[in-house]
């Protein structure tokens, strides 16, 4: 999942391992039956208390992770209308936004690969 606001990215801090306490795109696994739109907008209510609209796929990334395996990530572009309500909630630790010309180190590699991905397309 992505969010984009003036040009400052919505990150989340990991709760949990692999990579707890580092910064990465909110998001989760799809679940059964369940299309990209609607576990891309479940996702980012768990993980943000956010509401959007799917805009679009920004890309894909394929790896291998020691705790699920196999794992294709579809990066998305979601359109928030409001962050009054925004909190960190199910994986996510903490949420800030930063600027897209002041990054942290980001936990992922495939992570950082659909962010530099949107940030070419903008």
């Amino acid at each position: 999942e992505f969010l984009f606001n003036d040009e400052s990215i919505l990150l989340a801090k990991r709760a949990y391992k692999p990579a707890k306490g580092e910064w990465g795109l909110p998001g989760g696994f799809l679940e059964l039956n369940e299309t990209l739109q609607d576990g891309a907008l479940r996702e980012l209510k768990e993980e943000t208390n956010l509401e959007g609209d799917f805009i679009n796929i920004i890309g894909t990334c394929s790896h291998y992770g020691s705790i699920f395996g196999d794992i294709l990530l579809i990066g998305v572009h979601i359109h928030v209308h409001d962050y009054s309500n925004m909190k960190a909630g199910d994986d996510a630790e903490e949420l800030n936004f930063f600027s897209i010309n002041n990054l942290p180190e980001i936990a992922f590699d495939c992570h950082t690969k659909i962010i530099n991905k949107f940030i070419k397309s903008i």
